[in-house]
């Protein structure tokens, strides 16, 4: 049982609606509950995580540049293969305060490659997109600039 009644689609695991599938009624109170029960210990783990994924505790931990570099090529062959281009792009960069310096997109693929191209196959989805085009903490944007 599901609340949204879809499934993984089979090219890039898109949603598609399934009428099969039983849905359950939204309840906003269990979803925030749930929610308020994860915040402490996913926050607790996600900072020791940080600790632990340090340049220096990497080294001491014997893990060698090239196992390091083997790991990182099957993840961007996975990101490469796995992930929906016209969705990706267009989410990261959506998401990101204009003030925010990672990751480095040139002028050409923001402003011309991802609103052009990449934007309209799922242009109902990104209305829902917070409006990141107004810097909402004022003098950060100074301070980067800096």
């Amino acid at each position: 049982m599901q609340v949204l009644g879809i499934k993984k689609g089979p090219k890039f695991g898109m949603p598609i609606p399934d009428p099969e599938i039983v849905k359950v009624a939204y309840d906003a109170q269990r979803l925030k509950s749930h929610l308020e029960a994860l915040a402490v210990p996913l926050l607790l783990h996600l900072e020791h995580e940080i600790e632990w994924l340090a340049s220096e505790n990497l080294h001491n931990s014997g893990i060698t540049v090239e196992r390091l570099q083997q790991v990182d090529r099957v993840v961007q062959k996975h990101i490469l293969s796995a992930l929906d281009p016209f969705s990706m792009f267009p989410f990261m960069l959506k998401h990101c305060p204009p003030y925010f310096r990672y990751p480095e997109a040139s002028w050409f693929l923001r402003s011309v490659i991802v609103p052009w191209v990449f934007y309209w196959r799922y242009r109902e989805a990104w209305e829902y997109v917070p409006d990141y085009s107004v810097n909402p903490f004022g003098s950060v944007l100074t301070v980067y600039d800096a």
